[in-house]
């Protein structure tokens, strides 16, 4: 299976941790979302699973180069709505990083988009099957904790820590 990369300010590492068990995965390229973005650790993670992928400077071009079955999104968030999109009506299949859009406008035009071309869509909710997370969640539909009324759960990390785009409204 040929996958390509745009970004490499998310989760992409559940994407390399696959490659351990399927030999039949190629990271074939990689291309940042933004030219303000850099792709350098990813890189560096694709090389240290024994991938060498392409680099590519504009996404677009990397995909009507390389024509790949899954395109993994995960660029800065503002920019996840177009890019999403682009890769769509393309007609790949997408593995995008959340939030697919961040903002209405961009959402119609992406259900849209989805609506007409139909292609694999999967976003990553990849602690949902993390061994506490699924622990959890069995217990739960077992009835050890008895009805549940309202679950409640937040991730939060410091702004300092952060990269730069988190600190603009528009990325």
């Amino acid at each position: 299976m040929r996958i390509v990369c745009i970004g490499g300010s998310g989760h992409y590492p559940y994407v390399l941790r696959a490659f351990q068990y399927d030999q039949s995965l190629e990271m074939c390229a990689a291309a940042p979302g933004s030219a303000d973005e850099s792709i350098e650790k990813l890189l560096q993670d694709c090389r240290d699973t024994g991938e060498n992928p392409a680099v590519y400077d504009d996404y677009r071009l990397m995909l009507d180069d390389v024509r790949p079955d899954v395109v993994v999104v995960n660029c800065f968030f503002g920019l996840h709505g177009q890019i999403n999109a682009s890769v769509i009506e393309r007609g790949f299949a997408l593995y995008a990083e959340k939030p697919l859009t961040t903002s209405l406008e961009e959402f119609d035009r992406l259900w849209s988009v989805w609506r007409e071309r139909r292609t694999p869509l999967a976003c990553m909710f990849g602690l949902r099957y993390t061994p506490w997370f699924f622990t959890a969640w069995t217990l739960v539909q077992q009835g050890a904790v008895g009805t549940v009324r309202l679950m409640n759960a937040q991730k939060s990390y410091r702004l300092g820590s952060r990269g730069a785009h988190f600190r603009e409204r528009r990325l």
